[in-house]
């Protein structure tokens, strides 16, 4: 079962967690591979180093709670409607959308940048 999250950090962790697990599962990976069982695990401890790096949460600072925001993962310019004008109409491909904190959501830099 999926629990909430309550903060990037433990996002980042859950997202390295189902990371690992596909790795895994993948039918290329042979646990009795030494060699690419110790590759794997160092990109994981080298993804972790990561995560591990990321700025405090809010929430962990006390400061208030931490905001999430709704993002599709295919946030690009030829998803986003325009009028004549220029203003923004709507947004297309929501199919892969994904509750995700501010700074990957709607304040990151859009994929054409």
């Amino acid at each position: 079962m999926v629990r909430p999250i309550t903060s990037s950090y433990e996002d980042f962790h859950q997202m390295l967690h189902h990371w690992w697990f596909r790795q895994t599962q993948n039918d290329k990976y042979n646990p009795e591979d030494e060699q690419s069982l110790h590759l794997l695990r160092g990109q994981r401890e080298i993804l972790q180093l990561f995560v591990d790096c990321l700025p405090s949460s809010p929430l962990q600072n006390n400061v208030e709670k931490e905001r999430f925001v709704i993002a599709p993962l295919d946030f690009n310019w030829h998803n986003i409607l325009v009028d004549e004008e220029g203003n923004v109409t709507g947004f297309l491909d929501w199919d892969s959308v994904r509750t995700v904190s501010r700074f990957l959501g709607w304040a990151a830099l859009p994929i054409w940048l």
